[in-house]
């Protein structure tokens, strides 16, 4: 594929012609301005790319890194959430350049609302298929000054349930639990309220061993008993 332009110009035609200007103002202010946006709401932007891959295939699997790079270049959000949707399409077809896909996607154009699906969606998925990879893969992340790959380190294990490691837990959330950033704390206290549904007592012992930040704290023992 010598260009990606031309297979994704349908895509693009598609997505300018059903777009709302008043929906593009709120879901633009909804994150902070940080984005610009056409106005397509998940539902119906799934389902035109849904159309698009299925009038015009899937590209192929070695191509999966230009084609994300070109989604993500473009000023429109819906684009890069196109770009997930993509690479989750491909997922039969994964190897382990599917990380740095993802390290990508995470680190350009960051904000919660593609990392945190990156984080469960992508890298969740993959590593709990490759657990040798975790160490190389989670270790960097959590040392990385990026902080969306911090916050994917701790956050990866969402949906492990009775199955998260309690030692990655721990690794991932230590070294930034005296950060004052946001995102750091809300991923520690998501991470740890997440895992309180299937082991609670932990998650109690944690929060009572560790001098977590209020809002960390707060999040972790929501769903606690007697904790609220």
């Amino acid at each position: 594929m010598r260009s990606v332009e031309p297979y994704f110009a349908p895509l693009k035609e598609v997505l300018i012609s059903n777009g709302d200007q008043e929906n593009a103002d709120s879901m633009a202010a909804y994150l902070k301005d940080q984005f610009q946006f056409y106005g397509i709401k998940q539902t119906p932007r799934r389902t035109l790319f849904n159309q698009f891959v299925k009038e015009y295939g899937l590209p192929e699997y070695a191509n999966l890194g230009q084609c994300i790079r070109w989604l993500y270049d473009q000023p429109q959000r819906e684009y890069h959430y196109c770009a997930m949707e993509l690479v989750l399409k491909l997922k039969r077809q994964w190897d382990d350049e599917v990380l740095k896909h993802a390290s990508y996607l995470i680190a350009t154009n960051s904000w919660w609302d593609t990392v945190d699906l990156i984080a469960s969606n992508i890298v969740g998925a993959y590593l709990k298929k490759h657990p040798k990879l975790v160490e190389p893969t989670i270790s960097m992340w959590i040392e990385s000054e990026n902080m969306w790959l911090n916050r994917t380190a701790i956050l990866y294990q969402l949906k492990y349930k009775e199955e998260t490691s309690t030692s990655w837990l721990t690794q991932s959330i230590l070294p930034h639990i005296d950060s004052n950033e946001f995102f750091h704390q809300k991923a520690i206290g998501w991470a740890l309220r997440q895992y309180s549904k299937f082991n609670p007592q932990w998650v109690i012992e944690f929060a009572d061993n560790h001098d977590l930040k209020p809002l960390s704290r707060r999040e972790a023992l929501r769903l606690v008993v007697g904790n609220n």
